[in-house]
């Protein structure tokens, strides 16, 4: 979007940290949900790690100092070992007992199997991210498509293929 980021090396502190222990869902069971659903959209979160607070008592070891000073973060950055894992747990949590939603860290895809149910569907998902103090980002965000791209994937009606495009990126 053009905003200057700031970008910190956390090799040393990540090397200090344990993993979480916490399991990214396993895609084609996330998908399981998608059978007879025809319309879909996707909520791209705003700056999604930025949008998580850290405890007071952990923003020391997010210090970095610039010829300005010395800085703390006080919202989780990039390159934290523990951030996409702890992300994810977070929006699971934030979006649990939705079972229209399939979530990949800051990338939400709703699906539903008729206009009417979206409709509830998507304000239903939109109440509880905004009950959490979530931001979603909806310029790049999209509504209402009979096919959607999600993942490396292209979902319509008739299933879930491949993106012949991405692909052709890897090559």
């Amino acid at each position: 979007n053009g905003d200057m980021r700031i970008v910190t090396d956390y090799t040393e502190l990540n090397k200090r940290k344990e993993s979480e222990v916490y399991h990214f869902p396993e895609i084609h069971k996330s998908f399981a949900h998608l059978k007879d659903c025809v319309i879909f959209s996707q909520l791209d979160l705003d700056s999604g790690f930025n949008q998580i607070k850290i405890a007071e008592i952990d923003r020391h070891e997010t210090g970095f100092i610039t010829e300005f000073g010395h800085y703390e973060y006080n919202r989780m950055p990039f390159g934290l070992k523990n951030a996409p894992k702890s992300f994810q747990r977070i929006m699971e949590q934030v979006l649990s007992g939705i079972d229209c939603v399939t979530i990949f860290v800051d990338d939400i895809l709703i699906a539903s199997k008729t206009e009417e149910q979206h409709y509830h569907d998507v304000n239903k998902v939109l109440d509880r991210l905004k009950q959490a103090g979530a931001k979603v980002n909806f310029e790049k965000s999209t509504f209402r498509k009979s096919q959607i791209k999600f993942l490396g994937c292209i979902i319509d009606k008739s299933g879930i293929k491949a993106d012949v495009s991405r692909i052709a990126e890897l090559r």
